[in-house]
């Protein structure tokens, strides 16, 4: 059996005769290259999550400091509202990538 075979460091491609199993192994290996670029995938996206969340927690200190003197105006309510929504939102979706 003839298969068009392509080499990812290269870029080249040949057609080579392989039989079944060598068929078979390079599918597996290809289905575990796949698995491992959608890991890093996922990881990174985790890590960017993360690290806005980061973020978030830093951006909501001064108006809930202005919360808790009794000094807030409704923007100071707002940004902690539109804050707090943006979190939600970034936690779900991380949930969505640690559950798969």
């Amino acid at each position: 059996m003839k298969r068009l075979v392509v080499d990812v460091l290269t870029g080249d491609a040949v057609e080579i005769a392989l039989n079944k199993d060598e068929v078979s192994a390079r599918e597996a290996e290809m289905a575990a290259y796949e698995a491992a670029v959608i890991a890093q995938s996922q990881t990174m996206t985790i890590a960017a999550i993360d690290n806005r969340l980061t973020a978030i927690d830093s951006e909501a200190i001064r108006p809930l400091r202005a919360l808790a003197a009794g000094s807030a105006t409704s923007s100071d309510t707002n940004r902690l509202a539109a804050l707090e929504a943006e979190a939600a939102a970034l936690r779900h979706e991380r949930s969505g990538l640690t559950n798969q």
